[in-house]
């Protein structure tokens, strides 16, 4: 939920959900890299062993100069970890599905959408940016569409590549445009 922090800041709430392994924190991460000339941002992981995101992923954007503050989370992908899903997606103003493109996640990425429809508010946008554009061999797209469960309010697509950066920074301006033009609307 947008509110004004104890700074005078406007601050945004963006959460970025998908199947494990779909490039969620390589995104959040590379659009730190991006943006650090006009945004102050620190990355804060908590992973596993292998690299696997445990409870959430966050980092702090800061407009330097200006009163805007985004608050990016991204959840731990693991079926074993819905409650804490459930929990970070309270009070989102924007949720980016980050689907992976690799062949054989066509399944797990339907899945993800359907969890996805349980546990936010059916009034809370949702952009869907296909990660992983840059494989030669991509699953279809639109098979995937298909079975995006109606209940969602997709109000974006986007193809990005958090490996090569491509469309990285274009996702992020629009979900943080699209949050706050949803909260002037409330």
């Amino acid at each position: 939920m947008v509110f004004i922090d104890h700074m005078g800041n406007v601050r945004v709430k963006i959460v970025m959900y998908g199947p494990a392994r779909s490039g969620k924190t390589t995104l959040l991460k590379r659009l730190a890299e991006e943006v650090e000339a006009s945004w102050k941002a620190k990355v804060r992981s908590i992973e596993d062993p292998e690299g696997q995101t445990l409870f959430f992923d966050f980092a702090p954007f800061e407009l330097v100069d200006k009163p805007l503050a985004v608050d990016i989370f991204t959840v731990p992908g693991k079926y074993i970890h819905l409650r804490q899903r459930e929990q970070i997606v309270k009070g989102a103003d924007m949720i980016i599905f980050v689907g992976d493109y690799s062949n054989d996640r066509l399944k797990d990425n339907i899945e993800s959408l359907r969890e996805l429809v349980e546990v936010v508010d059916k009034q809370v946008p949702v952009i869907l940016a296909m990660n992983k554009y840059d494989l030669v061999y991509r699953l279809n797209k639109k098979e995937l569409e298909e079975n995006i469960p109606q209940e969602l309010e997709i109000v974006y697509k986007i193809d990005v590549s958090a490996k090569l950066n491509f469309h990285v920074r274009q996702l992020f301006m629009k979900a943080i445009k699209l949050a706050i033009k949803r909260a002037k609307g409330f």
